[in-house]
């Protein structure tokens, strides 16, 4: 803030332009207005000091904001390829139990029958699909017995005209962190001359 007499224009305008000035108040001035002005000027920069203060913030939360979101990008990246990774996992299992060739029944721990190969759809043909639908309701009853048995169990069965032996086997391991993630029934046929033996 200048106080002067002092009127020349053009270095009034320039020091104003430079920002150098907040007010310029010629002679003769009010002491009441001249109170109200130092009070304004204080005001202000109070409010440049608050605004600059707060613009700090705002960058550096946003420079906080952006390692975030670079650590999420990072983090779905990981997750992306590892999901891929398991898609392609999944096609490979899918496709060698596929062309094992003896009918293969899969299900959740819950008990929901959730694949079945080509082999155990031909098993079942002329039925109501069994994917989606729970072992006690869709199997018989040796199978559901069989099911509920411990890991490695086994039991003859027939059908569709056809003896096979039924193997229980638990999916579990070190692919399935936290204990079994489902079943596997394995029906492999009994030939006639291993019923003779």
């Amino acid at each position: 803030m200048v106080l002067s007499g002092y009127t020349e224009l053009q270095s009034i305008t320039d020091a104003i332009n430079e920002g150098a000035i907040y007010k310029f108040l010629t002679k003769p001035w009010d002491d009441e207005r001249l109170r109200d002005h130092v009070l304004e000027a204080f005001q202000s920069k109070e409010l440049a000091d608050e605004n600059k203060r707060l613009s700090g913030v705002v960058n550096e939360t946003n420079r906080e904001l952006a390692q975030v979101n670079r650590r999420l990008q990072q983090l779905l990246q990981v997750q992306r390829e590892r999901i891929s990774r398991e898609e392609v996992s999944l096609h490979v299992v899918r496709s060698l139990l596929e062309s094992i060739p003896v009918p293969i029944i899969g299900g959740d721990i819950n008990g929901m029958i959730s694949y079945l190969n080509e082999q155990a759809e031909q098993l079942f043909v002329g039925q109501p699909t069994l994917v989606g639908r729970y072992v006690t309701e869709a199997l018989t009853e040796p199978l559901r017995q069989l099911w509920a048995a411990e890991d490695g169990a086994s039991t003859q069965v027939e059908l569709a005209g056809r003896r096979y032996q039924a193997l229980l086997r638990n999916l579990s391991g070190e692919n399935f962190p936290g204990g079994e993630r489902g079943r596997l029934l394995v029906l492999m046929p009994i030939f006639s001359e291993e019923v003779a033996a």
